[in-house]
């Protein structure tokens, strides 16, 4: 390769990186930007659902989440001119608390520790109370799902996020994104297929007690997610005396749940 071809190559790929950095930040902002759409106008169980789609996304935003804290303070508001609040009123304060903690901002301490000194709620101020604890958790979380790196053409950005947190290192991370998915209930197939190939390929080779844990969750995850593909998969872990109890205990306690 001449001087010439070689200056050439790397202006395209500059320019190609460029165009993938545009790209990137463009779907960041139409994601943002559809939560805060969808925030302006739920209510009730949608705006229960929607806050606890972002306490998972793994997202930290901050104009998503000043929407966030804004819709939160209003609520609050209402509740404490509730003289008998009711159980939905409640729950969506919960929600919300733990929807503006997720983002793992500190900066939103003092608006949670406001709710917590004001609300004459129990369940309202503890919590306020947990998820100020949580913070520091959340920043650590939101920071390994926002590797965009190797972001594939037609993934979505939560599909990327959420294989960040399985595929992390940390096997706390990884348990937890789990755990996440069968709350959630719901995940893109490409990360079910990522979890079972990961289940098959650790289940006899569990090194300790946390271990063990994260493929229990694996088990609990693809079941609640989708139990007819999975459970030939599930019922192999069960069958085989040579994969770890609890692993084999959770995967058929899985199955039998509704």
């Amino acid at each position: 390769m001449n001087l010439r071809s070689f200056a050439f190559a790397i202006l395209l790929s500059l320019f190609s990186t460029t165009l993938l950095a545009d790209d990137l930040t463009s779907r960041q902002t139409q994601e943002i930007d559809s939560y805060i759409s969808k925030l302006i106008n739920a209510e009730d169980d949608e705006l229960y659902d929607l806050a606890n789609t972002i306490r998972f996304s793994g997202l930290s935003d901050k104009r998503l989440f000043e929407k966030v804290a804004e819709i939160l303070k209003k609520k609050h508001q209402q509740l404490l001119e509730i003289k008998k609040p009711d159980d939905q009123s409640v729950n969506q304060v919960k929600i919300l608390i733990m929807a503006l903690a997720s983002s793992g901002n500190s900066e939103y301490w003092v608006t949670l520790n406001s709710i917590l000194e004001a609300s004459s709620n129990r369940n309202v101020r503890n919590r306020a109370h947990e998820s100020m604890k949580n913070i520091s958790f959340y920043q650590k979380r939101n920071t390994i799902m926002q590797n965009y790196d190797s972001l594939l053409e037609n993934q979505s950005l939560q599909t990327k996020r959420t294989l960040n947190l399985l595929q992390s290192d940390d096997r706390k991370m990884s348990r937890y994104g789990a755990e996440d998915i069968h709350r959630i209930g719901s995940t893109d197939a490409s990360v079910l297929e990522w979890m079972a190939a990961q289940l098959e390929l650790q289940a006899h080779h569990a090194e300790n007690k946390l271990h063990v844990d994260m493929l229990a969750w694996y088990c609990k995850a693809l079941a609640k997610v989708d139990k007819e593909k999975y459970s030939p998969l599930l019922n192999k872990i069960i069958k085989d005396k040579s994969i770890h109890s609890k692993i084999r205990k959770h995967a058929k306690k899985a199955l039998k749940a509704n």
